[in-house]
């Protein structure tokens, strides 16, 4: 309708864009990522307009432009992934491995970024020699230290609510935040 208010975040452009990978359809993408089929049609008509899918019978493909900037969003980010820790019951947990950053030091500001963007909870984790917790000297969760496979620099950002929608959206926003390259529309 007209004049209507968006149901969707940025962020959830970005997480509709990543999950077209997959090749689901409409239904399943509005499964997948907790929204109405109306503003997963919506979404899909966005990133249309921008040139970066197409549709078919078949579902949603990238076109060039499209399959150029996931490829570029691969080298910036290891793609979300669902996690649980004793640590936060309850809650639906999001990780996201950031390979690519901005010069500088990352802070407990990072983490309360995450809050303001829908986490109820986050961890953001620098790789040195060791994954190391931000902030403090506790060892981080063992579930974490083989999740990715790190290199100096990565940060691990790591967020808990209590949809998955909300953690992913969080950690991806601090993600996008902390990366010296765009992965945002």
């Amino acid at each position: 309708m007209v004049g209507n208010i968006s149901n969707n975040t940025q962020t959830d452009v970005l997480r509709c864009f990543l999950v077209l990978e997959k090749g689901y359809s409409r239904q399943q993408i509005s499964k997948e990522l907790e929204l109405g089929e109306g503003t997963v049609k919506s979404i899909l008509n966005t990133l249309k307009q921008k040139n970066l899918i197409t549709s078919s019978t078949h579902g949603h493909i990238y076109t060039g432009k499209g399959a150029g900037h996931m490829a570029r969003i691969r080298e910036i980010i290891e793609l979300p992934r669902k996690l649980r820790l004793d640590l936060f019951p309850g809650k639906q947990g999001c990780a996201v491995l950031l390979k690519s950053r901005k010069e500088g030091k990352v802070s407990i500001d990072h983490r309360d970024l995450a809050i303001k963007n829908g986490a109820d909870a986050a961890l953001i984790l620098v790789y040195g020699e060791r994954l190391q917790m931000t902030g403090c000297d506790v060892p981080p969760p063992e579930e974490l230290t083989g999740m990715y496979e790190y290199r100096r620099n990565n940060i691990l950002i790591v967020c808990f609510s209590k949809t998955y929608r909300w953690a992913e959206n969080s950690a991806l926003a601090t993600a996008s935040h902390l990366s010296d390259t765009a992965i945002m529309f």
